[in-house]
């Protein structure tokens, strides 16, 4: 599909079957989104009003399913509206993943969304560069 980040990202989600991806974008999410629009069969957004019914959504679709979900969470506030949700999916152990924008103006790690992320999630990680990551 291409190495741009977002392309390599569909390519991912595809072969670990997620078939929905739940958001509620922002500016941080525009390339996501265009590399949505641009795959030949992406798997369908869902968009919800807020980030909490967002991650609500994606872990009551994997629960029910079976299947893994995949949310796309806007940057700093979007990520924090969306915690408890991961914490929630973390605790029940449901195969859900997320990823949220990232804003390279931010300073120290203790800053960064990755920081935020770690006392709800199981893995996280940030990219080495963002300014080349959409």
């Amino acid at each position: 599909m291409g190495t741009r980040p977002a392309l390599a990202l569909l390519e991912i989600l595809r072969g670990e079957g997620v078939d929905r991806v739940f958001g509620n974008p922002g500016t941080t999410e525009l390339p996501f989104l265009a590399a949505l629009s641009a795959a030949p069969e992406p798997p369908e957004y869902v968009l919800g009003v807020h980030e909490g019914t967002v991650v609500a959504m994606a872990d009551g679709y994997a629960r029910g399913t079976r299947r893994p979900a995949f949310v796309s969470l806007h940057i700093a506030a979007g990520l924090a509206n969306g915690l408890i949700g991961l914490l929630n999916v973390r605790c029940s152990r449901t195969a859900v993943s997320s990823r949220s924008g990232h804003d390279r103006r931010w300073p120290a790690p203790r800053s960064r969304p990755t920081w935020c992320q770690r006392c709800c999630t199981s893995w996280t990680r940030a990219a080495a560069s963002s300014p080349v990551t959409p």
